[in-house]
Formats: structure tokens, sequence, C-alpha cells
């Protein structure tokens, strides 16, 4: 579950759905469905739910400081394919969650705090499980607090204040993006400590149980790494290496070593440092080959290239978008138990699948979005899908026909 683009989709509930709410003596003025196709949107109110399930097939935002407070309650947000929709808080709203659960359905769902304004959400966990999403993610100033609460993946962007105690599991993404820092002594198990970068974020961890760290760098950012463990490192290419082919070879370790990351623009260097994973995010025009290591996720977008060969790949979000151009080629597969191996094509981009292993792999294919299985193994055919103008071939044959109206 790691980081992907955001999509909103601001459609409004059905009116419908909003008479029904108002018979049914919901409080306030035209508050949102537990059960809807469409938008769940609190503009500058407060609404708490107790212990009830809220499905919905859309986005949840709550701006204009607005307040969604969830008490004992369920919130499923449905998707048919990863990120479709989102949790998206704004400004000086607020997100609550008390002995709750919040999770993706179908597909991975994000939650994204974003200021506006000039003022940051405020996020707070309480006994709460936050499960099958590709990240709880602060930027601006936003505070997020969790106690005792099964969050998975948490990013800390800008110079958002992250504060987490107790609980297993959790996977903490400090992102840099035009900062340097240097960083020693991250560890898996039973962390207490607070990591900060000066000018910029703050994350604190307490009798927390640390299942790895993603160190996620972009612009002109260079982070070093002294005895770490469990390293996901991930790399956002500026868009202007240019259309020469940038090639970077074994960027995964086989325990503690010394070396480094570069030619993609940001850098990662690293003494005593185990590096498990490698993320890579081609932007715009840039060009770039994969040799060998272990891929984890992977996006394309602009008119990128990025070509992925002789490695492991997990499909945590592998994904194409506007016009790129994505090749994976003599791979095998290992996916994250926690989540199901994903790869998707959307807009304009073009995938091909080239000699590599596709057990439990899960494509769509959407827009005008293509992929291209060649001489690979282990596909489910009943694992791919295809929306809108989108197409997948297995050795040239259309392997999905387009759904009916």
């Amino acid at each position: 579950m790691r980081t992907a683009r955001l999509r909103i989709d601001l459609s409004v509930l059905p009116v419908a759905i909003t008479a029904w709410l108002l018979l049914t003596g919901c409080v306030g003025n035209a508050p949102p469905a537990p059960s809807a196709n469409g938008d769940l949107v609190i503009d500058g109110v407060r609404r708490e739910f107790g212990t009830e399930t809220l499905d919905v097939a859309g986005n949840v935002i709550v701006e204009n400081g607005g307040v969604l407070f969830l008490n004992g309650t369920t919130l499923n947000v449905i998707s048919s394919f990863d990120e479709e929709f989102i949790i998206n808080i704004t400004g000086d709203s607020r997100l609550e969650a008390h002995n709750a659960i919040i999770r993706g359905q179908g597909y991975q769902t994000a939650i994204i705090a974003e200021p506006d304004n000039g003022a940051s959400p405020t996020l707070v966990f309480n006994d709460t499980t936050v499960t099958f999403h590709a990240g709880i993610r602060p930027f601006g100033d936003t505070v997020t607090t969790a106690t005792d609460s099964d969050i998975e993946e948490i990013q800390v962007h800008d110079r958002a204040v992250v504060s987490v105690t107790g609980r297993e599991g959790l996977y903490p993404v400090f992102f840099f993006d035009g900062l340097n820092a240097e960083l020693s002594d991250l560890t898996n198990g039973l962390v207490t400590r607070t990591v900060v970068v000066p000018g910029g974020w703050s994350f604190e961890m307490r009798d927390t149980d640390v299942n790895g760290y993603q160190i996620d760098v972009q612009g002109d950012s260079t982070v070093t790494l002294t005895n770490c463990q469990a390293i996901t490192a991930s790399i956002h290419t500026p868009g202007t290496l240019g259309r020469d082919e940038v090639i970077v070879s074994n960027v995964t370790t086989d325990g503690p070593a010394d070396g480094m990351i570069a030619g993609l623009g940001p850098e990662i260097v690293y003494t005593d440092t185990a590096i498990d994973l490698f993320n890579v995010y081609v932007e715009d025009g840039d060009v770039v080959r994969i040799d060998g290591g272990v891929v984890n996720e992977a996006n394309t977008s602009g008119s990128a290239q990025l070509t992925i060969e002789d490695c492991t790949v997990e499909y945590n979000l592998v994904q194409a978008y506007d016009e790129s151009v994505l090749v994976i080629e003599n791979c095998s597969i290992t996916a994250d138990a926690s989540t199901q191996p994903s790869l998707t094509a959307e807009s304009d981009s073009r995938v091909t699948v080239r000699n590599s292993d596709c057990a439990r792999l899960e494509a769509q294919a959407i827009g005008n979005g293509r992929i291209e299985f060649i001489q690979s193994r282990n596909l489910d055919i009943e694992r791919l899908t295809v929306q809108e103008n989108g197409e997948i071939t297995i050795d040239g044959e259309p392997a999905v026909a387009l759904p009916e109206d």
C-alpha cells in the first residue's frame, strides 16, 4: 500500500438520497447518505455516525471546516480500481475516528489531508483500524494523532506533525521534497523516537511496532542513511532528465550494504543499510530502465518511459498514466501478503508485460489504456478488467470484452 496519484470526483449525492435522509430524521442540511453511489460530502458542518456501516461508492469529502466523526462506525470506500475514490479532508476540517474501521473495498482507497486558504486539517484515530489503503497522507501543517490504532501506512509531507502511540505494523513514509537529511538507526520492532527534519515535518513514534520505512525523495533532495534496516527507497524523477535512457542497476541489497542510488535526480546515499524494496515514479519525458532488484511500486506519467527488467516485482500499485509507456520484462512476481498485486493502465498509456510471471496479478485498462501480455505465465483471465475503451491482449488476442452499457 503505497503512493499513487490523487483523483477527486466532485459529483454530488442524488436528490432522492438527500430526500430519503431528511425523511428518516437525520439532523442538519442535506446530510450524506449512509449507503450511496456518489460522493459523501460534509461541507462546513459536523456529521457524527455511530455503530453502523457506511458503504460509499464515491469520494468522502470533508471541507470548509466540516467535521466527520466516526464513533464505532465501519466506513467502506468502494472502488473498481485503486484509488478510484478517496477520503479527502481539506482546510480547517477534521476527521475523527474512535473504535472505528475505515477501509477500501474492492480496491485500495487513501486518506488525503490538504491545506486550503492557509489552514490545514486535523486527523485523529483512536482504537481504530485503517486498512486496504494506499496511505494516510497529511500535507501542509496537518496534525495527525493515532493512539492504539492499526493504521498501516502513514506518510509525512511538508510541515505536517504526526504522532503515533502503540499498536503493530506501522509503515512510516518520510517525504523529502527539496530537503536534505541524515537519518540513522531506523530499525524494525518496538520503537520510541521522534524523527524531525529541520524546516520540515516531525514524526513521533511511542511504543510502536514498526514494519519498515519508506524514504521518498524528490526535487533536489539528498538523504543519507546510516545503520538502517527494512528500507524502501523511493525516487521521483524530475521530468527533466532528457530522452537519453538512464539505467540504474541492482537497486536493492541483500542485507546491510554501502552504496548510492543516483542518476535519477534526487539521491539516496546509504552506509551499513538494508535496501529491501525500490519504488520509482518516472515523470513527464524521462526515460528510465531499472535492471535488477526488487521493485515494489512504479508509476509513469506524461510522456515518460520506464522499463523494468530482470527484477522481482511486487506490483504494489504499478500504474501508468497519460501517454506514458511502461515495459515489464523477464520479471518474477512476489505479492505483498496484505495487498493484491495490481497493474493499471489509464488515459492513453501503454503497458507491455513480456516473458514474466503474473500469478495473482489483477490488471485494469481504463480510458484508452492498453495492456499487452506477451509470453507471460500464470495469468488468470478472471483478474483482468477493462473500462471505457481500455484494452487487454494476451499474445495479440483480446483477453477481455468491454462491459456492456
